[in-house]
């Protein structure tokens, strides 16, 4: 029999270009690609005819320079002639049959081809080489630096150094001393590279960790030559001996094969093949060596002796074979080399066959744990492969797993390696004892004179010895990178099933912290994260800032995943910041408006329109343009004149799915007229509207003022459904005049991004209705608007003209600079620009100096005429003592000086005080009268302190730790500041609203750790903890069934309910659910709360519980609590029932 080789291939370049390893016919036998030989000769020159003058060239060399003998590589030696011709190479694929019948233990062919094919399989037999390799390749087999005598030396005084056995060097590969990478670039590609796509046949992939040549590597390892810099020695991690032992077991499998057709250890039902322990041993050699104690596992993979595998390539390009049958793959041989992967305390390595097609096509060669080969085979056959492996290297199944499980858990790569590393390091010291001690043992026995001396155990890191090796962290780090991002589509799939009928979403800023940064700039700003009530991941998305246009895309996906596979729409959503977030959150989920009543913004009457205005809907084009027209007219009379318009827009969205269609509706509000101009007829066949000539005319004026909340939006809108976005001819549409602009210039509101509603409830005091099922509706688009539809376009532009109305009669304000005159009227303004603290006027001396303090280029000398906060205090920097004062402490006389900076004043008139109040008279109410409730009253409970307090953020676990002594809100003294704001929150909760227990106010509500988190409190102040535990009662109310059912059992032990709560607090709120109640219910009790304790001093630094902050805060806690943002909706639990105990009481 004489197999041959397969057809030579075209030789590459020198060095390995990148992606080498996917290229076809990457691992022909009798071709090995690569970097050409320095002796000249031919790699495809067979090994025999140079390998005896090779070995004694070396041989010499060693012994004349003793110098360590150069790495040897393994070839792959083909069992044919010493000189294949070409003409042998193609005469070889005409013997399928006779090889079939002849196989022999050296030489097997096993053809799962079944012959169907005129090619024939090669039988490749791994053999060692005595060929010297280049100084750069990296090798199986390398000799250690230690000369042979020297080493024989040390086994025949190895009984005098039994002692020292355990002395090893256990260089950790996190060190520089033992960090084979000479650049982080060089580390950087090796990791790129590692963690690439692996190719079908990596035949010729060395396993083995790039080292660089040292300059002379006569020295020790680390040694100093003689300039005094230290050097590396390459190493290899590839034990030496592994070559003898993989040709062993390949021919021991082999022989298996041959008689039985499958290998031992399939017939015992395992795939591992080990040397068994000494113990088993029958006959006991006459000398241990200490690789008996340390023989490789091999992992025998042939898949094809379970199912016939078919050639993944001509399966994906429908080839078929003579017979019309799929093309099966033929057995090529043994690799070069097993596949090295770790484990968690030792190494495994991967026994496998070559693969090759035999198709004229294909001709492509697989190794037997390849991914297409894996994927190829049967699932239950591909999972019996229990390893991950890389470009060059591997990890085991269950290391991967304890990985994961470590990185979950919060271990890092660096200490995660190190736990391998000592985990492999124990394993070897366990071998290293179990031979001392079967030496001991001999030395002992009567005829231990005649033994042999007995060979120290090599290092752990000796790759003629032990050879260990465990991954770096960069490694692990790199890998559980790799395996995530392999995972990411099933993760996403996954998160994409899963239920959403609560939702909470938030933003981290801890994981970015620790992101790498590019030019010491971070690339995100916050983590995004999702979480539906069962606590699992719904969305997880890194976002450049923390607005609305990073996160809500990703957001607006959840309602389309829960409609795909039949979820039930979102019910309920949590954010921290209710008000900031609602509108977006119901835009992007319209199913929170659905049977939504909000609550009447601070219980002020509607808004209606007067019986002065009248309203006009113009549904003909002949009525547009004559109205249109008058408008203009108006214009003519004179030139300079300007018209300001109340400007609204309605178009169609539809709730489940939030697709919206183009605007239907244009409303106008001018001199008592309101106009509602139906759009909808309008739309040509290409889907745009031809809006009247006239119409386009005053939307294209710029002197006829749109007045509204973000009109310039809305103009944008229509401008782009009339087709013109695409257009460079048409004029755009302008005059857009923003109410929220105008409401910040006249400090009505801190900010520009204010909803209508909102304004109309702080400047005309009235309440602007806003029902959902109107505003959120597909029956915009209708040809004939019902009642209710005209009825809510009306009050929209009424609204923005009453406001504008408003506005017109307050002066807007403007900064101070030194060019204005002495005595303009000015206002001191609160550090964030949103609250006027004092008035006064620019004084008419300007001294360089005020009490010690320079007057710059950037400060002035105000007096001080009325102050409205007098717990403000004053720059630090501004006073001679360099101390922040109360700006009441310096009203010694009416009016006086007071020093501020520029920026922190506002011009304004004299009437600025009192404009704003005298025209938004708040409506007269009556007072406020407690409801009857079930719920427990705040004094009822506030002193029934719990064993184990609501973990609600990181303030409860800094009280438990600060060792701070609780004060008695009896005995603290009360701020006289403080006493006074507690009105502003009295006012707040007058007004009396009647109590509709089955409305939803709203399905946007405020997380109940971020209200009680508002409040930033000193841990150092005494009065903390009662203050926390006294808002967490206020707020988390028992179930009165709940509460009702365990006092009737501890009445019958003898106990009641607060006594329960103070020894056994875990046993009663299992058994009781906690709501929060309704706004009517919950606003009073929180306010009771913080007037008490807000102006409370501290018994030491003497400061109050609140400062203005605080109070600030308060007032917008109430403000929202009143507007349903904290209250549970009705028939919405956020408790599951687990079971009942034996007393009948249920346990959630």
């Amino acid at each position: 029999m004489n197999p041959t080789q397969l057809p030579p291939t075209e030789k590459r370049k020198r060095g390995r270009p990148k992606g080498s390893k996917n290229g076809p016919n990457a691992g022909t036998v009798g071709c090995p690609v690569g970097r050409p030989r320095k002796d000249g000769i031919s790699r495809n020159t067979p090994a025999s005819l140079h390998s005896t003058s090779q070995a004694a060239e070396a041989g010499s060399h060693h012994s004349d320079t003793r110098q360590p003998v150069e790495p040897r590589t393994h070839d792959l030696e083909l069992s044919t002639s010493t000189s294949p011709s070409p003409s042998g190479r193609e005469s070889s694929h005409a013997d399928s049959d006779q090889s079939l019948r002849a196989p022999t233990s050296t030489s097997v062919i096993h053809d799962i081809f079944d012959g169907e094919s005129d090619i024939e399989p090669v039988r490749v037999v791994p053999q060692p080489s005595t060929a010297p390799a280049s100084s750069g390749a990296r090798n199986l087999e390398t000799r250690s630096v230690i000369d042979d005598s020297d080493q024989a030396a040390s086994c025949n005084n190895s009984p005098k150094q039994s002692n020292n056995q355990l002395l090893c060097d256990y260089n950790d590969d996190d060190n520089d001393n033992d960090n084979f990478f000479f650049g982080a670039d060089a580390e950087l590609e090796c990791m790129i590279d590692e963690f690439s796509a692996i190719g079908d046949d990596n035949n010729n992939i060395i396993q083995d960790v790039p080292t660089t040549a040292a300059p002379d590597s006569s020295l020790p390892e680390h040694a100093s030559s003689a300039n005094g810099t230290k050097t590396k020695v390459p190493r290899a991690t590839m034990p030496t001996w592994l070559a003898d032992e993989y040709a062993d077991a390949c021919t021991r499998l082999d022989s298996d094969i041959a008689k039985t057709g499958r290998p031992v250890c399939y017939e015992s039902g395992q795939f591992t093949m080990t040397a068994p322990p000494l113990v088993f041993s029958r006959v006991v050699p006459f000398e241990i060596e200490p690789r008996d104690f340390y023989r490789p596992r091999f992992f025998v993979w042939l898949p094809h002796l379970f199912q016939r595998i078919p050639c993944p390539n001509c399966k994906d390009a429908n080839r078929r074979s003579k017979r019309g049958q799929p093309v099966m793959l033929r057995v090529l041989g043994w690799p070069q080399q097993p596949r090295r992967v770790v484990d968690l305390e030792h190494l495994v390595f991967i026994i496998g066959h070559r693969y090759y097609c035999g198709h004229e096509e294909c001709k492509k060669t697989f190794q037997s744990w390849s991914p297409t080969i894996l994927q190829a085979i049967p699932p239950p056959l591909a999972a019996l492969f229990p390893f991950h492996l890389t470009y060059r290297s591997g990890l085991t199944d269950r290391l991967v797993g304890v990985l994961r499980a470590s990185f979950q858990r919060g271990i890092g790569p660096s200490p995660f390696a190190k736990n391998i590393r000592m985990m492999h390091i124990r394993h070897y010291e366990q071998l290293h004892v179990q031979y001392l001690e079967t030496v001991r043992q001999r030395m002992q026995a009567s005829a231990s004179g005649l033994l042999p001396p007995h060979q120290p155990f090599p290092r752990w890191n000796d790759p003629s010895g032990y050879a260990g090796y465990v991954p770096t962290h960069r490694f692990f780090r790199c890998f559980y990178n790799s395996l995530i991002e392999r995972h990411a589509a099933e993760m996403d799939q996954h998160m994409a099933m899963q239920s959403a009928e609560t939702l909470s979403h938030d933003h981290s800023f801890k994981v970015t912290g620790i992101l790498g940064k590019v030019n010491g700039v971070a690339t995100f700003g916050a983590l995004h994260t999702a979480c539906n009530d069962y606590g699992e991941c719904r969305k997880m998305t890194l976002t450049p800032t923390k607005g609305h246009d990073d996160c809500m895309p990703a957001l607006a996906e959840i309602p389309v995943t829960l409609a795909k596979y039949g979820h039930a729409p979102v019910k309920i959503l949590f954010t921290d910041n209710v008000r900031g977030d609602k509108s977006a959150l119901e835009r992007a989920f319209p199913s929170l408006l659905y049977s939504v009543n909000p609550v009447p913004s601070l219980g002020l009457e509607d808004l209606v329109v007067p019986d002065g205005w009248h309203v006009c809907r113009l549904g003909t084009t002949y009525q547009i343009n004559n109205r249109m027209n008058c408008l203009m007219d108006e214009l003519q009379v004179d030139a300079e004149k300007e018209l300001h318009v109340a400007f609204d827009l309605e178009w169609p969205v539809d709730r489940e799915t939030g697709i919206y269609g183009r605007v239907s509706l244009v409303s106008l509000a001018y001199d008592k007229a309101i106009y509602l101009i139906p759009i909808s007829q309008y739309v040509q066949d290409n889907g745009f509207l031809k809006l009247p000539s006239s119409l386009l005319v005053v939307l294209r004026s710029k002197r006829v003022r749109k007045i509204g909340v973000q009109v310039k939006a809305d103009l944008t809108h229509l401008y782009k459904d009339c087709g013109f976005a695409d257009s460079t001819n048409e004029q755009p549409f302008i005059g857009a005049l923003e109410l929220g602009s105008m409401a910040k210039d006249r400090n009505v509101t801190d900010h520009m991004r204010i909803s209508l509603a909102d304004l109309t409830a702080l400047v005309l005091h009235r309440n602007l209705p806003k029902d959902a099922s109107i505003r959120v509706s597909t029956k915009w688009d209708d040809p004939v608007l019902s009642p209710e539809q005209e009825k809510y376009a009306a009050l929209d532009v009424y609204a923005a003209s009453a406001i504008f109305e408003s506005f017109s009669a307050i002066p807007s304000c403007g900064p101070v600079t030194l060019s204005m005159p002495v005595s303009t009227q000015v206002q001191l303004m609160s550090r964030n620009g949103g609250l006027a603290v004092a008035y006064g006027h620019i004084a008419r001396h300007q001294p360089k100096q005020l009490d010690g303090v320079n007057v710059s280029k950037t400060r002035i000398v105000i007096t001080v005429t009325s102050i409205l906060v007098p717990a403000y205090l004053v720059r630090a920097d501004l006073r001679p003592n360099h101390q922040e004062t109360p700006i009441s402490n310096l009203a010694t006389k009416s009016p006086f000086p007071l020093l501020c900076y520029q920026r922190d004043l506002r011009t304004c008139t004299r009437t600025s005080e009192t404009t704003l109040q005298n025209s938004t008279t708040i409506l007269p109410s009556s007072p406020y009268e407690p409801h009857d409730s079930p719920y427990l009253q705040v004094d009822e409970i506030e002193d029934s302190e719990p064993t184990t307090d609501l973990d609600v953020g990181e303030w409860l676990s800094h009280d438990r730790d600060s060792g701070v002594p609780e004060q008695l809100a009896s005995d603290a003294e009360k701020d006289l500041h403080g006493l006074s704001q507690i009105e502003s929150l009295a006012e707040l909760v007058s007004h009396n609203v009647t109590i509709e227990s089955n409305e939803v106010r709203s399905r946007v509500l405020g997380d109940i750790w971020h209200l009680m988190d508002q409040f930033k409190i000193s841990i150092h102040h005494g009065l903390r903890r009662p203050f926390s535990r006294a808002l967490r009662d206020a707020i988390f109310l028992p179930d009165p069934v709940d509460l009702a059912a365990v006092e009737e059992v501890l009445k019958k032990r003898n106990t009641c309910f607060r006594q329960m709560v103070l020894t056994n607090s875990d046993w009663v709120w299992q058994r009781i659910k906690r709501l929060v109640p309704p706004p009517e219910i919950l606003a009073p009790r929180v306010t009771e709360v913080l007037q008490t304790y807000g102006p409370l001093k501290d018994a030491v630094t003497g400061q109050p519980l609140f400062n203005d902050a605080s109070w600030e805060k308060a007032r917008l806690v109430i403000e929202n609590i009143k507007l349903g943002y904290y209250s549970d909706p009705p028939g919405h639990h956020f408790y599951t029932l687990q079971r009942t105990d034996k007393l009948g009481l249920n346990i959630y």
